[in-house]
């Protein structure tokens, strides 16, 4: 960003670690400039070590992950296996300064917005297979769990039953994939 002033807005991100009192938490930010005009105070786009510009950034504190890979893996996996030149995050490892005080390594990441997904709204024309949907793991709960649906919203007038059977089914084998992929590495395979 450069050594001028800048202002950003920023809060916790992630439920899991706020509620669990995690000593190094995620954090997501924005920046601001203020308007000339009025001095309101507007989100402006901007670039972060050579990734593109956005408004919405997040900061990832690996806490869990003492080994710093998970969320970079996973990451850079989507990123190699997306198909049709479809949109994912981008992201770098940082080190972060807060205060004058050292907080440790953190994964800057671009924060994963509906819109370059190509998620639009649930459609009555759309079959359930081709409905896409954003979700977030150790959310609130809900309609799924530890899953939270972030979009479209579980209440959607247009999330028919046949829409949400279709979207756990998808939930249900990513968690068992996950969890053969946990087993694996506990050298608990057959």
């Amino acid at each position: 960003v450069g050594t001028d002033p800048v202002l950003i807005g920023i809060e916790f991100k992630g439920k899991f670690s706020v509620k669990h009192d995690y000593p190094k938490k995620s954090f997501s930010f924005e920046f601001w400039e203020r308007a000339d005009d009025t001095g309101d105070i507007d989100d402006v786009k901007r670039p972060l070590l050579g990734m593109p510009e956005r408004e919405d950034w997040w900061l990832r504190g690996p806490y869990g992950d003492p080994s710093l890979v998970r969320d970079r893996f996973a990451l850079e996996a989507w990123r190699a296996t997306r198909a049709g030149g479809e949109w994912a995050p981008a992201s770098e490892f940082v080190e972060l300064v807060i205060n004058g005080s050292y907080d440790g390594v953190y994964l800057l990441v671009e924060a994963v917005k509906r819109k370059p997904l190509g998620i639009g709204k649930a459609k009555d024309e759309v079959p359930a297979e081709e409905t896409g949907f954003l979700v977030e793991r150790e959310g609130q709960g809900g309609c799924f769990g530890k899953w939270e649906l972030k979009y479209p919203k579980c209440d959607d007038d247009k999330m028919t039953p046949e829409r949400l059977a279709h979207i756990r089914g998808r939930l249900d084998r990513v968690t068992e994939l996950a969890d053969q992929a946990l087993a694996y590495a506990k050298g608990e395979n057959e």
